[in-house]
């Protein structure tokens, strides 16, 4: 395979740990979910970024990982829900049932983060 048709990589951490991902994707919530294999942030309405149940945290800012681009976050870090502590997780999870926030589910982790 010749240097140009080898696809460029970018570098990141998500939730603690290095990764590299394929460039080609046309934002960060299509790499979490269908390279690594990330499934927390959901694809409710992209790419327009309105619903908020891909939110992700990027170098500690809530961002709707539908509308950023891989070159954004390259050498930065990412938390999704995986990434939060059991213990935090908890809390929230306590909280949704408490105040009857319990919905379909799919977007709570979006909410959550």
């Amino acid at each position: 395979m010749s240097e140009a048709t080898k696809t460029h990589q970018i570098g990141f951490v998500v939730n603690g740990v290095p990764v590299r991902v394929r460039s080609h994707h046309p934002h960060l919530l299509s790499a979490l979910r269908d390279e690594l294999n990330i499934t927390s942030p959901k694809d409710g309405c992209s790419p327009s970024g309105q619903c908020g149940c891909c939110t992700v945290l990027v170098n500690g800012k809530a961002v709707v990982s539908c509308q950023i681009s891989l070159d954004k976050v390259s050498g930065g870090e990412v938390i999704t829900l995986e990434g939060v502590d059991e213990n935090e997780r908890q809390k929230y999870a306590n909280a949704f049932a408490a105040c009857g926030g319990l919905q379909c589910g799919f977007c709570i982790p979006g909410i959550v983060v």
